[in-house]
């Protein structure tokens, strides 16, 4: 099986409104390059049940991501404490909350990544 290429820079007369279509189109354009002619009947195969399965008519992507508050910077600090395997007396004194307060962010937080910026 032939490995599928990278997509080619956006073309200029494209309209990227509709991320979605764009994403699908250029992935069957790579996918089927024998078949030039049958991507835009794929495409309007596909997009409808796609657009269906992730919820509405249009996408876009973000310009920038959303920043994260204090209250997430101190979630993330007290759960990176706990799982120091510091003493959890001394942790709940340090951030003022109880153990049962520390076991539950640990349950919510623990498998997801540390934030990566300090926002506010």
């Amino acid at each position: 099986m032939e490995a599928i290429q990278p997509m080619t820079p956006p073309r200029p007369h494209v309209d990227h409104a509709d991320i979605l279509a764009y994403i699908v189109t250029e992935t069957l354009r790579a996918a089927l390059p024998a078949a030039p002619h049958s991507v835009a009947r794929e495409a309007a195969r596909i997009l409808p049940g796609l657009r269906a399965a992730v919820g509405g008519e249009r996408h876009y992507l973000r310009e920038t991501p959303p920043t994260l508050g204090a209250e997430d910077v101190r979630r993330a600090a007290i759960v990176r404490d706990a799982l120091s395997m510091r003493p959890m007396g001394q942790i709940c004194r340090e951030h003022g909350i109880s153990r049962r307060t520390i076991y539950r962010l640990i349950k919510k937080y623990a498998n997801q990544p540390p934030p990566e910026n300090q926002g506010g």
